[in-house]
C-alpha cells in the first residue's frame, strides 16, 4: 500500500509540475521537458529508496511479481512504464519534427 501511495504521489508531482508550467504559459516543448525531468528525478529517487528499503515478507499465496511492484497488482502502470512511454513519445515527436524539416 505504501508503494501505491508513492506512485500516486509521483503522478501528482508530475501533474503539478506540468500544471505549473502550463499556467506559466510555457511552450509545449518546455512543458514536455519539465514532465520528463520530474519523472526521471522521481524514478531516480524511487530507485534509491528501493535500495534502502528493507525487504518485506511476502504473504502466502502472493506472487513474487506483485510483491516487487504493488502498482502492477492494482492494475496501474508502474513509474518505469510511464517513463518509458514518455520517452518513446518524445522520440517519436523528434523523428516527426526531423522529417518535417527535411521536407521543407
Amino acid at each position: 500500500m505504501c508503494a501505491l501511495a508513492s506512485a500516486d504521489g509521483a503522478a501528482a508531482m508530475v501533474a503539478a509540475a506540468v500544471r505549473a508550467a502550463v499556467l506559466a504559459k510555457a511552450p509545449r516543448r518546455t512543458v514536455a521537458a519539465v514532465a520528463a525531468a520530474v519523472a526521471s528525478a522521481l524514478a531516480r529517487s524511487e530507485a534509491t529508496a528501493a535500495v534502502r528499503r528493507p525487504v518485506a515478507s511476502v504473504p502466502a499465496g502472493a506472487s513474487s511479481r506483485a510483491a516487487d511492484d504493488p502498482a502492477e497488482s492494482h492494475g496501474g502502470p508502474s513509474l518505469e512504464e510511464l517513463l518509458k512511454a514518455l520517452r518513446s513519445a518524445r522520440a517519436a515527436q523528434r523523428r516527426r519534427r526531423k522529417l518535417r524539416r527535411r521536407a521543407v
